[in-house]
């Protein structure tokens, strides 16, 4: 209690200080640790993005074609239907959160893609070619696989499947790799000491 204070029995607390700025409230954080995606967040200074895709929405099919199932459930009960349906439900959400957390962009530096919350970044002076595939019903839908030649140690292709419109991608790629050798002659030359 306060010396002096008529209200006896009652705790008075003194009054905090909002911030080391007396009067103004602290800085509140929103519930986002970031403003943008990975790929806004990624770019280097004067790092211009080429282009930009994100997966297309065939890879709910799978998880839409499980959950049909529950529709039957009324008229034949059945503990297989319900782990059919537990099982679309799992692989529905598992896409949906795959959707909303990949892009792949190419800029012209770099490749950078994120997808299954996995960041992949590559210097475009890696890459060797790309080339993008599609199936007949990817044609006709719009989305395909993409292949990248790499010069890796480890590894020498990414491929990354259910790309919406996939041919855009491949072609930035290919031209930021003509760029980037044009700008870096002596790249030739190590491949032809190899």
């Amino acid at each position: 209690m306060w010396p002096g204070s008529a209200m006896r029995g009652f705790a008075i607390h003194r009054p905090r200080m909002l911030s080391r700025r007396a009067g103004q409230e602290p800085h509140r954080r929103s519930g986002r640790r970031f403003e943008g995606g990975f790929i806004d967040q990624a770019l280097g200074a004067g790092e211009a993005v080429r282009c930009r895709r994100r997966l297309h929405p065939i890879l709910l099919v799978p998880g839409i074609v499980l959950i049909l199932p529950a529709a039957f459930m009324i008229i034949w009960p059945s503990t297989i239907l319900l782990g059919v349906t537990f099982a679309g439900l799992v692989i529905g959400a598992f896409a949906v959160l795959t959707l909303s957390t990949s892009e792949i962009a190419v800029t012209d530096r770099r490749v950078l893609a994120q997808i299954h919350g996995e960041a992949l970044v590559i210097p475009i002076g890696h890459a060797t070619g790309a080339r993008a595939t599609a199936s007949w019903l990817g044609r006709r839908i719009g989305f395909g696989a993409l292949r990248v030649e790499l010069r890796l140690p480890r590894t020498d292709r990414l491929v990354i499947r259910g790309v919406m419109d996939p041919a855009p991608l491949a072609a930035a790629i290919n031209d930021s790799f003509v760029r980037y050798a044009g700008e870096n002659p002596d790249l030739d030359e190590a491949d032809e000491v190899e």
